[in-house]
């Protein structure tokens, strides 16, 4: 793939990115750095992409791992920040479904989030995150399992189990 056609691909799916970036980041600002760097790498990559139908799956597997990294370079710093705006472009409004989705492991949390909520195939899903098709069926239904146990026990994962 050229660049011409990368860049109006990012153009395309920049609000998907910056999504799927905060729901990891959960931080504007990094979700900003994370969409930037993630399209730096894939201009400078461009041209390994063969299957321009997959840009897409392509363009999230960047951002993720991007994400990840990020995450993994903060580890140790863990900063509060308290903004009235914070979330204001964040489409996802469940308060119990979110801190449900934050208790369960990195890998479902990734699933779910890639298939529920930026409408993944199972596929691009498995595509994305490189893992077996099949892998992703399976902690997908271990997922939603939880998540409907903890949503049906009175909402977050805190409430008391009975």
């Amino acid at each position: 793939m050229n660049q011409k056609n990368m860049e109006a691909a990012i153009n395309t799916y920049y609000k998907d990115m910056y999504r799927l970036s905060l729901s990891y980041v959960k931080n504007k600002d990094d979700a900003m750095d994370v969409v930037q760097d993630s399209a730096y790498k894939a201009m400078v990559r461009c041209r390994s992409l063969k299957d321009p139908g997959k840009v897409r799956s392509w363009l999230f597997s960047i951002t993720v791992n991007t994400a990840l990294d990020l995450i993994k370079a903060n580890k140790r710093i863990v900063p509060l920040e308290l903004d009235e705006n914070q979330g204001r472009d964040d489409k996802y409004h469940d308060i119990d479904l979110l801190a449900c989705l934050d208790e369960l492991d990195i890998n479902e949390r990734k699933i779910i989030m890639l298939h529920f909520f930026e409408e993944c195939t199972t596929a691009e899903t498995a595509e994305i995150l490189n893992i077996n098709e099949n892998t992703v069926k399976t902690i997908m239904y271990r997922s939603m399992k939880k998540l409907r146990k903890r949503l049906s026990e009175g909402g977050g994962f805190d409430a008391e189990v009975r």
